[in-house]
């Protein structure tokens, strides 16, 4: 049985592999931000459109960073400068995520509480409506005979 070999995103080039997370981290900053301000604006029709690229940039980043560990001896001796600039964007992807994560949980919490709020108002609407009373079967058919 043979062992796959893990795939490979990052140029074999570390300074370049570098420069390739440094901008996935930049375009999941902006991922991020465009969230936060759809999230801010009410706007979930844009939060949702951004899902789908957002999604394809997070598999490749993870991807990407598994290989960084991987190959993580090849990047010591690498542009120190580089290396703290991609460590600053981790840190602000995590910030910038957090916050996302927080006003997501703060709409699915309006959601759930609307959505209840609905169901007793429907709930409460039901209970009170008068419907018609059945009409005896002996009753329609009288009715129908006087209708021909």
């Amino acid at each position: 049985m043979s062992k796959q070999k893990p795939e490979t995103i990052l140029s074999p080039d570390t300074t370049v592999a570098l420069k390739e997370l440094v901008a996935m981290s930049r375009s999941l900053i902006t991922f991020a931000e465009t969230e936060t301000q759809a999230l801010v604006m009410g706007d979930l029709m844009r939060f949702a459109l951004t899902q789908q690229d957002k999604d394809k940039m997070a598999r490749r980043y993870a991807l990407a960073s598994n290989e960084f560990r991987r190959r993580i001896n090849e990047f010591r001796g690498c542009n120190s400068a580089l290396l703290m600039q991609l460590e600053g964007l981790q840190k602000q992807l995590k910030e910038k995520t957090q916050e996302a994560n927080v006003l997501v949980d703060q709409v699915k919490r309006r959601s759930r509480a609307n959505t209840r709020a609905t169901l007793f108002t429907a709930q409460e609407m039901g209970q009170r409506a008068a419907f018609p009373q059945a009409v005896n079967k002996d009753e329609a058919t009288t009715k129908e005979r006087a209708a021909s």
